[in-house]
C-alpha cells in the first residue's frame, strides 16, 4: 500500500487528496524545480545525484472507521474549498483544513503582442477581451498578480484546479503565469480563489484516523481481509479505488453494503465485530478462459473431420462469406470482419 506519486502525475492534487489516496511517497528528479511539493506535508527522506524521495507526513491508514453512515450526498460541491473542508468534516475534523482568503491588489496582465485585455468583473473574476479585430489566439499566457494579507502556505484555485503556490509573506507582491485556452466565440472568463492550508489541522485529523484504524489481516492479489470492531453504525473507508467487481462476504452480519465515497471503496457496517473479506472477480478473465476452451473444442472437431470419411463439419462458400455447418446446421458464419456463432440454433432446427 506504499503508493507513489511523481511530478508527471501530481498536477491538481492536494494534501487531503494524497491522504485519501494513501500516498506515502513522492519521487522527483534531483535538482528539478517542483513547486507542487508542500514542505509542511512532505519531508525529504532520501536524496542522491539522480533523484529525491519525499515521505508524506499526513498519510491516512489503509482502512479506518468513521462513526455513522456517510455518503457522497453529504459533501458540499459548490467550490473546491467547500468540498475539501466538507470531506474533512465528515472524516472527523473539527476545524477546516483550508481557510479562504482575499488578497489585495488582485489583477491579471497579458503580453502586449496578444492584443488581449483582462476586465475585472469583481470577486476575482476576470473576462479576457480582444482589443483589436485580429484573430484571437487559441492559447494565452496571462499572469495573475496579488498581495497576500497573511503569511502561510497558499493555494491558488483557477477554474477549480488547485495549485500549490508555496509559502507567502504578508504584504509582498507575487505573480503566477499560467496557460489558458481561449474561446473563439465568447469572452473567456477566469475565476481565481485563494486559500491557506492548515497543516496542524491535517495532522490532527491523521492522528484521529490512525486511532480508528482497522486491521488488515490478509492482503492478496484477488482478495483482502479487514478486521473491524465498531461500537456503533459506522463507515469503513479504504484506499482502494471503487470497482463494481468487488464482492463482500462477512461472517458476522448481513446488514453490510459496499459503495463509492469520493471514488474510494467504502463499507457501511453496523455495530459489532466484523471480519470483512473483499474479493475482486475479473469477469473478462473467465470469459477469455471459456473462449479458449471453446476454441480448443472446435479445433478438435476440425481435426476429427480430417480423419473421418464423412465429415461432420462442412464449409460452404456463400458469396463473400463462409458458412461452417455441423449436421446441416450453421454453426459459424464468417464475414470479412466478423465471426458469428450460431450453435444455439441447432436444437430449434
Amino acid at each position: 500500500n506504499r503508493m507513489l506519486r511523481t511530478p508527471q502525475n501530481y498536477s491538481g492534487y492536494t494534501p487531503l487528496e494524497d491522504s485519501l489516496d494513501g500516498i506515502r511517497y513522492l519521487y522527483t528528479m534531483a535538482g528539478a524545480e517542483f513547486s507542487a511539493i508542500n514542505e509542511s506535508q512532505y519531508a525529504k527522506i532520501n536524496s542522491t545525484t539522480s533523484h529525491e524521495i519525499y515521505e508524506n507526513q499526513t498519510a491516512f491508514p489503509s482502512s479506518y472507521a468513521i462513526s455513522g453512515h456517510i455518503d457522497n450526498a453529504m459533501v458540499a460541491t459548490s467550490t473546491f474549498i467547500d468540498e475539501q473542508n466538507s470531506i474533512a468534516k465528515l472524516l472527523g475534523s473539527e476545524t477546516p483544513i483550508y481557510t479562504e482568503t482575499t488578497p489585495d491588489n488582485v489583477y491579471i496582465t497579458l503580453p502586449e503582442e496578444t492584443k488581449l485585455s483582462a476586465w475585472d468583473m469583481g470577486n476575482h473574476v476576470f473576462s479576457i477581451k480582444n482589443q483589436s479585430d485580429t484573430t484571437i489566439p487559441s492559447t494565452a499566457y496571462p499572469t495573475l498578480h496579488f498581495t497576500p494579507k497573511e503569511s502561510g502556505s497558499l493555494y491558488l484555485i483557477l477554474h477549480g484546479n488547485p495549485i500549490h503556490f508555496g509559502t507567502v509573506i504578508a504584504g509582498k507582491e507575487y505573480s503566477y503565469e499560467f496557460s489558458l485556452e481561449l474561446s473563439q466565440i465568447y469572452n473567456t472568463v477566469i475565476w481565481a480563489q485563494f486559500c491557506y492550508y492548515n497543516p496542524d489541522t491535517h495532522l490532527s485529523l491523521r492522528d484521529t484516523l490512525r486511532d480508528n484504524a482497522c486491521q488488515i489481516t490478509y492482503a492478496g492479489t484477488k482478495s483482502i481481509r479487514i478486521q473491524a470492531d465498531t461500537k456503533e453504525d459506522s463507515t469503513i473507508l479504504t484506499h482502494l479505488p471503487y470497482d463494481k467487481r468487488f464482492n463482500l462476504s462477512d461472517q458476522s452480519s448481513d446488514n453490510i453494503s459496499l459503495f463509492a465515497f469520493h471514488d474510494k471503496l467504502a463499507i457501511h457496517v453496523p455495530a459489532g465485530s466484523h471480519e470483512l473479506t473483499l474479493k475482486y472477480t475479473y469477469y473478462p478473465f473467465f470469459i477469455g478462459c471459456m473462449l479458449t476452451l471453446f476454441t480448443a473444442l472446435v479445433y478438435s472437431l476440425l481435426t476429427l473431420c480430417v480423419k473421418v470419411k464423412e465429415p461432420v463439419l462442412h464449409a460452404v462458400q456463400r458469396g463473400t462469406s463462409l458458412c461452417i455447418t455441423w449436421l446441416d446446421k450453421c454453426v459459424f458464419f464468417v464475414t470479412e470482419n466478423q465471426i458469428y456463432f450460431l450453435a444455439f440454433l441447432i436444437p430449434f432446427g
